[in-house]
Order: structure tokens, then C-alpha cells, then sequence
């Protein structure tokens, strides 16, 4: 053989390789999002974050497959399931989801479960492939804007603690000991309620780390919703107050005692359950009107909004229920099928 045939055949390998190579890097890469952009609602993210909408698709942890992963048209059909993963706190932005992994609550196990570990900060493409791990311990709630992670990072050393890391799974740093739970970012700052030293409404700039008092008061699960901020105020037996954006004028809107709430995106519908013994039930609150009426009475959780529909769940986690935004009338139980079996 000649020389200049045996250098054709070893350079063979090396380009096959090098073709490997590039594709593997092309298909790997980070696509980013714009500065703007966000992973799901801030109640949503309250009650768990067991829905998140994006463009014509609503990716759930379905009920009736242990909370796997899944994907459905925004008309409740066309089910496609995503991965093994049980799944909290999802976002859905841009090119990926954002999810954590709660395997170590599924009642059923199987290989997948065993995959990296069984909790976790993960990354996904919403046809099931790519996934990647951001974060490989136990968190709390995750939220999603422009290109990074805000979350609440935990270890046994120091409990909860803020965190952030690019969705590139670079660049991860402490912003703060405290525990802050990141449910609202608007325009790169981040509105929470105080977990240590006080329960006042603060911002945090999320470009320069800096805090500001907003709103002095005991408050739980602010949720910024156009020009308003709403939250439950601890020292009024729960009741939902809203303020200005700027902290100014407390106004009560809810004068019942509430476990959760949640509000629709356009700002139309408040969503809450009612924690009393005699009048316990999930409402709707008409915004524009002010008016309130029972959707369903007894013990629920879990409030989401996705779509055009209103989702909540049986305290013991036996139904999900589903009905059109701004009605109570045609109450439906939602029953996605479980493709796992």
C-alpha cells in the first residue's frame, strides 16, 4: 500500500471524529433567551409549579402517572409524556424546561430514577432529549428569568440559602443566606417576603445584588400582577392585601382567612382557597367587578392557571379538577391517561 494511501485511510477516523465531534457540540449547545423572558408565574410557582404554559403547549406533572413529566395541547389533548421524572417547579422557557426532580416521592420506581439522582435542578428539551443536571441537591422553589436560575439551594450544613446559576449551568453563586423565595421577578428585580429578621415586602436587584425595603408589614407570598403586588397578610388572619407596585396604598381584597391563592396572567381572576372550618372551599374573585363566587367547597390545593383554564387538586390528592377561566359552572375532573403503562 502506498504512503499516500495508508494517510487516506488513517485520516478517515479522524475526520468521522471530527464530524462527532462538531455535531455533538452543535446539538449540545446552550441556546439563550432573551433578557426578558420567564419560566412560569409567580402562582404557580406558589402552589408548586405543577403547570407552566408556553406558546400553543401546557407542560404538567401529571396526576395520574405519579407527577411525571408531560406535555398536552392547550385544548387538554394530544398527551405526550416527556420523561421518567417527577416534576415540580417547572418552567417552561424558550428552548427548554426547567424542572425539579422529586423522584424520591414516586410511589413506582423504575431505571430513571436512579439516572444522575433522585432529586435535583434539571434542564430538558420538550421532546425528551438533552437533559442536563444545573443543580444535584435537594431545592425548594426554582423560577426562570432571562438566561438564569433563581433558586433555593439547600444542604444539611446550612439549610435553605438563595442561589443563582446560568440556564448554561455555569456561573453558580450564593446571592443570600436567607431562604428567599423567588416567586416574582419583574424587570430583574425580585419582590419577596423576608424570612429571617422580618416578613417585609423587599426587592432585590438581581444585577447588583442590592436590597431595598418596599413595604413594612407580616406578609407571606407576594405576587406582582401588572401595577400590583398582592400578598397574605399574617397579622389579618390571612386575608389577601394588594399594594402599588411602589408599596404604596394597602387595600384588602380577600377578607377571609386563605391557605394559597393565584392569579390569572391578565390580571382578571384571583384564585383562592378559604381555610375555615365552615366555609371552606376554592373561590373566584372578579377583579374588575370585586365579585366572589364558590367554585367548589372543601379542602384544595394546588392553584394553577395554564391556558384558558383554572386547575386545583383534592387535599388528599385524589382528583384534579379543571374548569374555563372566569366561570364556575362546567367544574370537569381532569384525567390525562398515563402513558407509562
Amino acid at each position: 500500500m502506498s504512503r499516500r494511501r495508508r494517510s487516506f485511510f488513517i485520516l478517515i477516523p479522524i475526520v468521522i471524529f471530527s464530524l462527532i465531534f462538531i455535531l455533538y457540540q452543535y446539538t449540545n449547545r446552550t441556546v439563550y433567551n432573551d433578557a426578558d423572558a420567564y419560566g412560569n408565574t409567580p402562582g404557580n410557582l406558589l402552589n408548586g409549579g405543577l403547570f407552566s404554559e408556553l406558546d400553543d403547549k401546557i407542560y404538567f406533572s401529571n396526576p395520574k402517572d405519579d407527577g411525571t413529566l408531560y406535555l398536552m395541547d392547550q385544548d387538554l389533548s394530544n398527551f405526550k409524556k416527556i420523561n421518567d421524572d417527577k416534576a415540580g417547579y417547572i418552567n417552561s422557557v424558550g428552548n427548554y424546561l426547567y424542572y425539579v426532580r422529586m423522584n424520591y416521592e414516586k410511589e413506582s420506581s423504575s431505571s430513571s430514577i436512579f439516572s444522575f439522582n433522585n432529586t435535583g435542578i434539571y434542564r430538558i428539551k420538550p421532546n425528551g432529549s438533552s437533559i442536563t443536571m444545573l443543580y444535584d441537591d435537594p431545592s425548594g422553589v426554582v423560577n426562570v428569568s432571562g438566561n438564569n436560575l433563581y433558586y433555593q439551594h439547600y444542604n444539611e450544613l446550612e439549610g435553605l440559602t438563595f442561589y443563582t446559576v446560568g440556564i448554561d449551568g455555569l456561573k453558580e453563586r450564593m446571592i443570600s443566606e436567607d431562604g428567599i423565595v423567588p416567586l416574582s421577578i419583574q424587570n430583574n428585580i425580585l419582590y419577596y417576603s423576608g424570612t429571617e429578621d422580618d416578613h417585609n415586602i423587599n426587592t432585590l436587584n438581581l444585577e447588583s445584588d442590592s436590597k431595598s425595603l418596599l413595604y413594612t408589614g407580616n406578609t407571606y407570598a407576594p405576587i406582582v400582577n401588572h401595577n400590583y403586588i398582592y400578598f397574605m397578610s399574617l397579622d389579618d388572619n390571612y386575608e389577601i392585601r394588594r399594594i402599588n407596585i411602589d408599596g404604596s396604598n394597602p387595600t384588602p381584597v380577600v377578607n377571609q382567612r386563605v391557605s394559597s391563592y393565584n392569579i390569572s396572567a391578565d390580571g382578571k381572576y384571583l384564585y383562592y382557597q378559604v381555610d375555615d372550618s365552615d366555609n371552606s372551599g376554592v373561590f373566584l374573585l372578579n377583579l374588575e367587578t370585586m365579585e366572589s363566587e364558590v367554585i367548589l367547597q372543601g379542602n384544595f390545593k394546588g392553584l394553577h392557571v395554564a391556558g384558558d383554564y383554572f386547575f386545583f387538586t383534592d387535599f388528599d390528592d385524589t382528583n384534579t379538577y379543571y374548569i374555563t377561566l372566569g366561570t364556575t359552572t362546567g367544574l370537569s375532573i381532569f384525567d390525562p391517561p398515563n402513558l407509562s403503562k
